[in-house]
């Protein structure tokens, strides 16, 4: 074996222990840290697929994985993010907070007793 490529294998496992513990200590101090969210419910930020048109197998190869061509549609995952100010960590969720608003009591739909 030529001795660069020792070399460069030595150096490739060095960084990769480097990156572990990097990633180790950054792990721990944002554990450590006491987050101070920059907008605490999360900014908006969808993700928008575009829709797309794809074809289908060519005419006269009709067999029983023939396929039809069609079109799928565009659709958008909703998603908000947020960043904390003193560490930096975003935290990322697709999941929204559904609200329940009061408007007054159930007093049995529209019944009446007269």
């Amino acid at each position: 074996m030529r001795p660069e490529i020792g070399q460069l294998r030595q150096a490739i496992e060095q960084k990769t222990r480097e990156l572990a513990g990097d990633r180790e200590r950054l792990a721990r101090i944002e554990r450590e840290c006491h987050h101070v969210w920059d907008n605490p419910n999360g900014v908006y930020a969808p993700i928008h697929h575009p829709g797309y048109r794809y074809e289908g197998d060519p005419p006269g190869t009709m067999g029983v994985d023939w396929r039809p061509g069609g079109y799928v549609e565009a659709r958008t995952e909703e998603k908000w993010k947020r960043t904390c100010t003193s560490c930096g960590k975003v935290e990322e969720t697709s999941k929204p907070v559904e609200k329940v608003v009061r408007v007054g009591g159930d007093f049995g739909g529209n019944r009446s007793r007269y």
